[in-house]
């Protein structure tokens, strides 16, 4: 049976991750139903989402600084708590900018993006899920490469947009504004495969 102490750190993974996928919904909310969207309030709601994730990972973190015998290496939890909390860093991110740059249509391109990022952060979660247990887990791996899937079928989308741009002839701001978009959706998707990185590496230090 798992320690008290153990089941915490895993825990902790599994509800940051939770945060993440709670800003995700948003997010592909916010960019499949654009219409009369007030960018001002999702954002500031966004934020609240974020800042929930923030409070837990530096209680985490404290948690850990008093720790006698953590169930993995401290580093690895440090680095996992600090990957997952990137994942909701980036898709705040991108409603701070929708906000800053004042956009006003979402091409279709967004809201692929928007819909790959949430497939993105429900595998991830169920990746960290897994984690608790991944000396006997049968579906982890499985979950590993469907997540770097998505992030390269999220590299494909991107550079088509950036491609689309390109050649589209508009508004050389609509461009330029777009082409900085596109890269902070990109960013969502790797941020949650650098999270199933880093727990597969984890993985292979401890089997």
């Amino acid at each position: 049976m798992a320690k008290k102490q153990d089941v915490y750190y895993y825990d902790s993974f599994a509800n940051l991750m939770e945060f993440a996928c709670q800003a995700s919904a948003f997010l592909h909310e916010t960019l499949d139903n654009f219409v009369n969207v007030d960018l001002h309030e999702r954002m500031l709601a966004v934020h609240e989402i974020e800042h929930s994730a923030d409070l837990l990972h530096h209680q985490v973190l404290a948690q850990l600084a008093k720790e006698f015998l953590a169930p993995i290496e401290r580093e690895d939890i440090v680095d996992l708590l600090n990957k997952i909390d990137t994942v909701t860093d980036t898709i705040e991110e991108v409603h701070r900018r929708l906000y800053m740059y004042n956009i006003t249509e979402i091409p279709e391109e967004a809201v692929v993006f928007a819909n790959l990022i949430a497939q993105c952060c429900e595998l991830t979660r169920s990746t960290v899920d897994e984690f608790r247990d991944f000396r006997k887990s049968k579906i982890i791996n499985e979950y590993i490469v469907k997540v770097n899937s998505l992030e390269e079928e999220g590299d494909k989308v991107h550079y088509q947009a950036i491609r689309g741009l390109s050649v589209s002839g508009k508004d050389p701001l609509y461009i330029a504004t777009w082409y900085r978009m596109y890269d902070f959706l990109e960013e969502c998707c790797d941020a949650c495969e650098d999270v199933t990185d880093t727990i597969n590496s984890v993985m292979l230090k401890n089997s």
